[in-house]
This record gives structure tokens, C-alpha cells and sequence, in this order.
């Protein structure tokens, strides 16, 4: 079997379906698992679906020593963190030497596994300073960065060195604090050997950053999103440093701009509206229920 594609995704958003409907597009719906929870089971019709529970025993090992030092809620930078620790996990557990994780908010144009000899040589990687696209091709690459948050957390050198990164983004004025994109940003710079940033190629193809970011390209006039030029359903981007246009293989859709994502999906394709639709009642009627169960 090809490297398969991971999510690893918590509850149910209506974002989700629009990622797992574009890999479907271009890979098998046995090459896509997706690392949930109850609340998602229902999208098994698009991928091979698995509990994160069954996963978690070590990421567990990280909430007694856990730092928060964010204005994201805790429980959203600990899963940030404990998600790479239940990939290793799942690696093992199902004996896979090779993955490509991917954010729940990524939406795909191409065949990932066959940009995996391209990055060979290279245990993982990043796209800037964030691991939304991960091409594990050593899980012992991976095992290493687990064992580096571990150190950080649990030794007085390491929270010192927490601390010192986060007065570095506090004096800038302009971060949320600590994340696991800290981590990954200074593993890598630590292990160049060992894990590669995407955006090394930017002038050759592109694996998104952030599309609400320019990162070097063109943005569309009135907005603050990248512009895209469409060769039928396949994206391209303009580079103002080459001038040239560059295949776009990803784009990100981080943070608050998720709902943007509808307009970057195949325009015509009555199939997707269909299961959309299903997958949106779906949703509200999911949180309708914990709402409903919260209250009582």
C-alpha cells in the first residue's frame, strides 16, 4: 500500500468534508484515514476512519507536564502537540514506515505519495513554520521531535527555553504564544538534516502556508487572500519574486478563514453538492445534541 494520507480531527466541522472530499479526488478511499471521535464516525463514506482514543496512550503522558503558555484555550494547544505523539503511535500500531499528515482545513489538487521521492532523505516537513502538511518518511524523525516536546516540558532547562521563546513573542507584540508550530520550528532548525520546509521550492510548486498570507505571492485585489489562477480544477499561484506561475499542490485555509474554503472547490460537481449538504445537516444536527445534552 502507498503512503496513506492522515487527519487526525476531533468533533465534527463543515469544514472537514470539503478536505476529505478533495483527497477522495485524487486518492482512494483506502489511502485517507482520518483519527477521530464519535462525533465523525459518519464520514467513513470518505475514508477509513479510526478512534483517537485507541491512540492517545502516550500523547496522555504530555497533559501532567503540559505548559500553557497561549491565548488559544489549552485544550487546543495540547491537542496540537499530543496529535504527533498519536501519529507515532498509529504508525506503529499499524506498522507504516511512511505517512503524510495533513490539517483538517488543507484542501489538495494532486497525488501527495508521489511527491514523496522528492522530499526522500528527509524524515519530515514543515511549510514555514507549521507541520499542516507533514511528509513522515521516518518515524524515527518523528519519535525524536516527540522526545524533544517531552524534554521542553518536563526539564527546567527546557521550560526555560519555553519561556525565553515566549518573552521573544511577547516583546514582538503580535503572537498568540506558544504552539507545537514553535516546536517544529526549532526541531527543525536544529535538525536541518532531518526535516525539510517545503518552502524552500516556493518558486517551483507550492505547498500553502497560510492563504490569507502573500508569502511571495500575488494577493487577490479587495481581499487579503492569495489570488489563484485556475488551469481547469488545478491551481496556480503568481510569484512576485520569479514572475512566473507556480502550480499550488495545497492551500491552507488557517485560522478564521475556513469558511472561505467553498469557493476554491470544483464549481459544477453535482455529487459534492449533494453530499455537502448531507454532511452540513449532519453537523448541525450534532451540535444541536451536545448543546441539547450540555444543558442537561
Amino acid at each position: 500500500m502507498e503512503a496513506p494520507i492522515v487527519l487526525i480531527h476531533k468533533g465534527d466541522s463543515s469544514y472537514l468534508f470539503n478536505s476529505l472530499y478533495m483527497l477522495n479526488k485524487y486518492h482512494s478511499k483506502s489511502n485517507i484515514f482520518l483519527i477521530g471521535d464519535n462525533a465523525n464516525t459518519h464520514y467513513s463514506d470518505w475514508c477509513t476512519h479510526f478512534q483517537f482514543e485507541n491512540y492517545s496512550q502516550k500523547a496522555e503522558e504530555l497533559r501532567p507536564i503540559y505548559w500553557h503558555k497561549s491565548v488559544f484555550s489549552y485544550e487546543h494547544e495540547l491537542f496540537c502537540l499530543q496529535r504527533w505523539m498519536v501519529l507515532e503511535s498509529f504508525m506503529a500500531e499499524h506498522q507504516l514506515t511512511q505517512a503524510i499528515y495533513l490539517d483538517s482545513d488543507v484542501l489538495v489538487y494532486d497525488h501527495l505519495p508521489s511527491w514523496l521521492p522528492k522530499f526522500s532523505g528527509y524524515g519530515m516537513s514543515i511549510v514555514g513554520v507549521s507541520g499542516h502538511t507533514n511528509f513522515v518518511q521516518s518515524a524515527a524523525t518523528l519519535a525524536k521531535f516527540n522526545r524533544y516536546v517531552i524534554d521542553k516540558y518536563s526539564t527546567e532547562e527546557g521550560k526555560a527555553t519555553i519561556q525565553d521563546w515566549y518573552d521573544e513573542h511577547m516583546r514582538g507584540k503580535a503572537d498568540h504564544g506558544i504552539s507545537d508550530m514553535d516546536m517544529l520550528t526549532h526541531f527543525a532548525e536544529e535538525n536541518p538534516e532531518e526535516v525539510v520546509n517545503l518552502e524552500t521550492f516556493f518558486n517551483q510548486f507550492v505547498f500553502d502556508r497560510s492563504f490569507s498570507e502573500s508569502n511571495g505571492f500575488e494577493i487577490e485585489a479587495g481581499t487579503r487572500f492569495k489570488k489563484v489562477y485556475w488551469n481547469e480544477e488545478k491551481p496556480s499561484l503568481k510569484s512576485l519574486v520569479a514572475s512566473a506561475m507556480v502550480p499550488a499542490i495545497t492551500l491552507h485555509f488557517q485560522g478564521n478563514i475556513k469558511q472561505n474554503q467553498k469557493a476554491y472547490l470544483p464549481k459544477t460537481d453535482f455529487n459534492f453538492t449533494l453530499w455537502n449538504t448531507y454532511f452540513k445537516i449532519r453537523c448541525l444536527m450534532n451540535k444541536i445534541e451536545s448543546r441539547i445534552l450540555s444543558i442537561v
